[in-house]
């Protein structure tokens, strides 16, 4: 598969996992100088922070920062976005 087509399925896969994050009540903002994306949820005062190139992330708590958890589908979410963008591959 040449390498723009397998791009633009990673784009059109990435996008998708995005929306589900909309649905479950996240904004999706992006920092392209510093490699971040930041998914935040208001109604669970949460929020998650990716470098996507350092491969990292954090969940930061709005109102309490020692508790940090994610539900469910969250974890699933980040999976899939992880595995597609080859965290995993390492």
């Amino acid at each position: 598969m040449p390498p723009e087509v397998k791009q633009m399925i990673i784009e059109l896969e990435e996008q998708k996992i995005f929306k589900e994050f909309e649905e479950l009540g996240y904004e999706i903002e992006r920092n392209p100088h510093i490699s971040e994306i930041y998914l935040t949820n208001k109604k669970a005062d949460c929020k998650i922070v990716i470098n996507k190139f350092k491969k990292f992330y954090y969940v930061r708590e709005f109102y309490t920062p020692e508790y940090q958890t994610l539900l469910l589908n969250e974890h699933q979410l980040l999976h899939k976005l992880f595995e597609l963008w080859g965290w995993f591959d390492d």
